[in-house]
């Protein structure tokens, strides 16, 4: 970003306004808002983990096994559930489905759950989240590869320098639809496999084995379709832990696909700002007759 700046610097003329030149400054200002809003790119071999990385990491694998492996021996013993239906409870916690099929009835047993609640939440199912999004971030991106190569956007070379230096973003209903379809058919198709598991194994509907899958994906978890068998509450330990760390960062990536059009609209603006000689009468702030080049620069950004 500095190097940018100080290209703009020496290409901005305090009494010219040669196109060329004003060319050439648009597009530093352009590829300025892109590197701004850039995430880092580290370059060279990764370095060794420090200790606190490796702290960090075992707490990680730890946290999830101790969450486990207190929580299901304290259920069998209080409540007097099996380990499938103690699993099945603490996944139902940590994931805030809260079905309410299962609770505790004692008043140690609620309180442990209490707190039980706050570690599954915070520091268990965000790390089944994180390994979710690890596994099909690579297939989203691929998708999204693939369907910008078949459906480029329109590239503009400002500098005239024979390279691209803005693509033209799509209108909201390509730009969507482009960027979402793998990770909506993705989801799609799992509550559709799901919703055909739990019609073996509970031997309900498929509509209403659909109907519960939905409900479970987007935690809302209304608790009106039972889950009786112990087969059944396995495969819910596991849908659980997928869908709904699948739809959520569903919703977080339509977020950032709207600060993402955002930003390349405010780009977009700039390209097609007017670079004449008015403009740079404009930008003349102290009304000497001539633009500095930080009045340029500050102007332009």
């Amino acid at each position: 970003v500095s190097a940018a700046r100080a290209h703009i610097l020496d290409l901005a003329s305090p009494r010219r306004c040669s196109q060329q030149r004003m060319s050439s400054v648009l597009a530093c200002l352009v590829n300025l808002t892109s590197v701004r809003h850039s995430p880092p790119r580290l370059a060279g071999p990764r370095l060794p983990w420090t200790r606190r990385q490796r702290i960090v990491a075992v707490c990680r694998l730890l946290l999830p096994l101790l969450y486990f492996g207190i929580g299901v021996p304290f259920y069998c013993s209080v409540e007097g559930w099996n380990v499938w239906e103690s699993l099945y409870f603490l996944m139902v916690t940590a994931s805030t489905v809260g079905y309410g099929d299962l609770s505790p009835t004692t008043p140690g047993s609620q309180v442990f759950t209490v707190f039980w609640i706050f570690l599954g939440i915070i520091a268990v199912f965000a790390q089944f989240s994180a390994l979710v999004v690890i596994f099909f971030k690579p297939l989203f991106q691929a998708s999204r590869d693939w369907l910008e190569h078949r459906m480029p956007q329109h590239a503009i070379d400002i500098n005239g320098d024979g390279h691209a230096d803005f693509k033209v973003p799509l209108g909201p209903v390509h730009y969507f639809s482009k960027n979402l379809l793998m990770p909506a058919a993705v989801t799609v198709v799992i509550q559709l496999g799901c919703a055909a598991v739990f019609c073996a194994l509970e031997d309900c509907g498929f509509g209403l084995a659909l109907y519960h899958c939905l409900v479970t994906a987007t935690t809302v978890g209304y608790g009106d379709v039972a889950i009786t068998t112990d087969g059944g509450r396995m495969w819910a330990f596991f849908h659980i832990a997928v869908s709904v760390s699948l739809v959520a960062a569903f919703i977080s990536d339509v977020a950032d696909l709207v600060a993402a059009r955002e930003r390349a609209l405010q780009r977009l603006n700039l390209v097609r700002a007017r670079m004449d000689c008015d403009l740079m009468r404009s930008l003349d702030v102290d009304k000497q007759g001539s633009v500095s080049r930080y009045e340029f620069v500050i102007g332009m950004l």
